[in-house]
């Protein structure tokens, strides 16, 4: 088996300095974060619309049946 190189770490990153190289992980620490916290509001719209429309349907049902 043929190992291949690491992609984890890019080209170049290892020859900045530490200080540097912490600034930059915390930098993609914070836009993974910020991506997941965008991911649970659009999911927690989405169902909130869900639910709403759902409610809407079953008393449009309702109505029509009594």
């Amino acid at each position: 088996m043929i190992d291949s190189p690491d992609n984890a770490i890019p080209p170049g990153l290892s020859d900045l300095p530490l200080r540097t190289r912490r600034e930059l992980e915390v930098e993609k620490q914070r836009e993974i974060q910020e991506g997941l916290t965008r991911a649970h509001v659009a999911n927690a719209t989405y169902r909130q619309r869900y639910l709403a429309m759902q409610l809407a349907r079953v008393l449009a049902m309702g109505t029509r049946q009594g």
